[in-house]
């Protein structure tokens, strides 16, 4: 299943209109960056966003606004608002890009729910309502940082978030700010990067999560 799905997502991104695909895409949808461009079935918010080295997707420079910073979402499938975004780091990260996977985040104000490690204060975990006047985080928990080649996940069912690394939830939050489907994507901060372009992730997943029987846990 992974591969034909596969297979249809490449075969958009190498020239066919998306258009009537908005909300009728993959689910999830997954994508490796194995080409030279990053293609219509992603929007870029902010950022010199793009394909590295033809299999990571990155930031080639910081001329943009909010430097340093690149914002990119998924718009090849409208997901339910139940939804997941799980991304690979690159196997050639810089140790000081930050990558941080989103849901629900919102068309009309920027909003969104993300995860991600912060080396601060010794290194952490945080859910963060973000892109907003709102913006806090929501939960934080100490840990060391993930290594390349890792998988960070985010999950929003009802008004539970949660944050796993390499499959084990690490740190959770409950938050009702945010329940319209949005959308899911991911956030490269290169800030504190000095070399372009520079690779993040190497594979991205995204999509709806199955039906929940009862409340969120």
């Amino acid at each position: 299943m992974l591969y034909v799905r596969r297979m249809a997502l490449r075969s958009v991104s190498k020239g066919a209109s998306v258009d009537d695909q908005t909300s009728s895409g993959p689910d999830p949808a997954v994508d490796r960056f194995e080409r030279q461009s990053l293609g219509s079935n992603w929007t870029v918010y902010n950022g010199d966003v793009g394909i590295v080295h033809e299999c990571d997707l990155g930031i080639l420079s910081k001329d943009a606004p909010m430097k340093g910073l690149g914002i990119v979402a998924w718009r090849g499938t409208e997901f339910a608002a139940d939804q997941f975004s799980e991304a690979v780091i690159s196997s050639d990260v810089d140790a000081n890009a930050v990558l941080q996977v989103f849901v629900r985040r919102s068309t009309h104000d920027g909003r969104r729910y993300g995860f991600y490690w912060i080396p601060a204060d010794g290194g952490r975990w945080e859910i963060k309502r973000d892109g907003g006047p709102d913006t806090v985080v929501l939960a934080a928990v100490p840990s060391p940082p993930p290594a390349p080649g890792d998988t960070l996940r985010v999950e929003a069912a009802g008004d539970s978030i949660k944050g796993f690394h390499n499959g084990t939830e690490v740190v959770r939050a409950v938050d009702s700010a945010l329940r319209e489907p949005g959308q899911s994507g991911v956030v490269l901060n290169v800030a504190r990067v000095e070399c372009f372009g520079a690779p993040m992730a190497s594979r991205w997943t995204g999509g709806s999560l199955p039906p929940r029987g009862g409340e969120a846990d």
